[in-house]
């Protein structure tokens, strides 16, 4: 998630690509409540844009979500296949959470962290 949140190591991804890429969002309908971008999903809830990926293999399900403004992500991980549990759900749900109550990080702190 530090990754991400844009924390990661200049020699992987240089910041200033990571803020171009959160720009580019190659499709989304006219609404702009959804759309996709490099590596990664783009939501809006009212005034809240959330960036990341779900994904899926057997038996296994995953989403991680993050707002760059707070530089807060959340990810829920889910290892029981079927069933009416939705981790994207979720994900979201505890993303506009958090964020609503949240207060602006500090300068100096990095990333928040909650472990629920």
């Amino acid at each position: 998630m530090a990754f991400e949140l844009g924390e990661g190591p200049e020699s992987a991804l240089k910041k200033e690509t990571w803020k171009d890429n959160l720009s580019r969002v190659s499709s989304a309908p006219g609404a702009l409540t959804s759309g996709y971008g490099i590596g990664f999903q783009v939501q809006r809830r009212g005034e809240l844009v959330m960036y990341g990926h779900g994904g899926s293999v057997a038996g296994y399900r995953a989403s991680a979500l993050f707002d760059p403004q707070t530089k807060i992500g959340v990810i829920v991980m889910n290892n029981v296949g079927g069933g009416k549990f939705n981790a994207g759900n979720l994900a979201q749900r505890m993303l506009e959470t958090i964020v609503r109550g949240a207060p602006p990080p500090p300068r100096h702190q990095h990333m928040l962290s909650y472990v629920i």
